[in-house]
């Protein structure tokens, strides 16, 4: 109780307050800006990371699309192969009526195919319903031996691609006319050996 009896005491333990005080008071100032600078270090760090989390995403998802896309494309071509050609009902009405202007010209149009693809009979089928649907002489022939199946395409078959008779080119003007895509080419001579020409549909 000595300490508190005595001004010399008491004036020392003010003024040891009043440091402390001050201490204290730069202590909790100092504690306050440093609270903010981590708040604000974790602030940036949470956004970097969430950048960083959302670039790593969107890699992820083009990633994906594209993985989608290729695998749309091999579809598509693999249901391409499969699926047999025919003749539009538009190009069978354009060819129709062009046959028509166009039939004493041709005598008759033998058409054919392998006889071991069916997909090429039927799509060679289409021309000939609608050559005859012209009035035209058609017919989907099928010799034995015929077309060997390793024959590609649409062809004329003719006797000499050097001379190649009107009937023929009045065919390819046909073609031509409703989009499909052919070439002449020349036959043998024990080939349809009675005919001056041949439309060949070869497999796809």
């Amino acid at each position: 109780m000595e300490m508190w009896n005595s001004i010399d005491n008491l004036k020392s333990a003010s003024h040891a307050l009043m440091w402390a005080t001050a201490i204290f008071a730069i202590l909790a100032a100092s504690a306050t800006g440093i609270r903010y600078y981590v708040d604000r270090r974790a602030s940036e760090l949470s956004s970097l990371v969430r950048r960083e989390h959302e670039v790593e995403l969107k890699m992820q998802v083009d990633a994906a699309q594209r993985e989608q896309q290729e695998a749309r494309d091999k579809l598509s071509k693999i249901e391409q192969t499969v699926k047999g050609r025919r003749l539009s009902s538009e190009q069978m009405a354009v060819l129709t009526v062009i046959a028509r202007k166009s039939c004493h010209l041709l005598s008759i149009v033998n058409v054919t195919a392998a006889n071991s693809n069916h997909e090429a009979q039927i799509y060679a089928t289409d021309f000939v319903n609608a050559l005859k649907a012209a009035g035209c002489k058609a017919d989907l022939a099928l010799p034995i031996p015929g077309l060997t199946p390793d024959v590609m395409g649409i062809h004329i078959g003719v006797r000499d691609t050097k001379s190649i008779s009107l009937a023929a080119i009045e065919l390819s003007k046909m073609l031509n006319t409703i989009g499909v895509q052919f070439g002449f080419s020349p036959i043998k001579p024990d080939f349809f050996p009675d005919s001056q020409f041949v439309l060949v549909i070869g497999a796809k």
